[in-house]
């Protein structure tokens, strides 16, 4: 199984992780934005965040008040479009 095969599982495998995904597939995006949207917990948000960015999914592109900025990495997205193109969620 390739990397991004793999990946792709492990990303539809949790909720939140979905959730941030197709929150930043939309643009750049504050955790508290995400956290709004889907009316989650902000731990659930910020670990999902934490795990995507360990497998080099997101990125911070600000790190400044009022917050971290997030956004996806060119590897998340087609991450992304292959969970949309197989219309896995």
């Amino acid at each position: 199984m390739d990397e991004e095969l793999a990946d792709v599982r492990w990303v539809l495998n949790s909720k939140y992780r979905i959730y941030v995904m197709e929150h930043l597939s939309t643009g750049i995006s504050y955790p508290k934005q995400i956290k709004e949207a889907y009316d989650i917990r902000y731990p659930n948000v910020s670990r999902a965040l934490g795990e995507l960015r360990d497998r080099k999914m997101v990125e911070i592109v600000a790190d400044e008040h009022p917050g971290r900025l997030y956004e996806m990495t060119e590897y998340g997205e087609q991450v992304w479009e292959r969970i949309k193109e197989e219309e896995l969620v």
